[in-house]
């Protein structure tokens, strides 16, 4: 997962010195994906406990682990389960760079299954109990 993340850093930095010059007039910013209007090529992104609406620059770059990907796979991926985004926003207020990213991992511990949501940094987000099968309503249903 190091990898992944190393990878998306040098990405980055490529892009950050193919930027003009004035780099003053572009900022990075991080949050959730809420919701995402591809028709209005725009999201709304919740960022510092804000909701931002944010409009794609024409010919903005989407990238998931390296890779270009559409508009449409950085919709959230469940009702309270969004995917994070980097996005770089130039003078006119538009994305002209997004990294998304959803990273989980289900990990096994002796109290049960534990599912571990990590943010695009890598660093863990949100942990919760798998939901155990109550193996005595199966046996006997058989």
């Amino acid at each position: 997962m190091r990898c992944v993340y190393l990878l998306c850093a040098a990405a980055l930095l490529v892009t950050a010195v193919q930027l003009p010059a004035e780099c003053g007039e572009y900022r990075w910013l991080h949050g959730e994906i809420v919701e995402v209007f591809p028709e209005q090529n725009k999201l709304r992104v919740l960022t510092c406990r804000e909701f931002t609406i944010l409009r794609l620059a024409s010919g903005a770059e989407i990238y998931r682990r390296g890779r270009p990907v559409s508009l449409n796979s950085a919709r959230p991926i469940a009702e309270s389960r969004f995917q994070e985004g980097l996005f770089l926003v130039d003078r006119h207020e538009e994305v002209i760079l997004m990294i998304v990213d959803y990273t989980i991992a289900e990990i096994q511990t002796e109290t049960g299954t534990m599912i571990v949501y990590y943010d695009i940094f890598g660093r863990v987000k949100d942990v919760e109990q798998f939901p155990q099968f109550e193996r005595d309503s199966v046996i006997s249903s058989e």
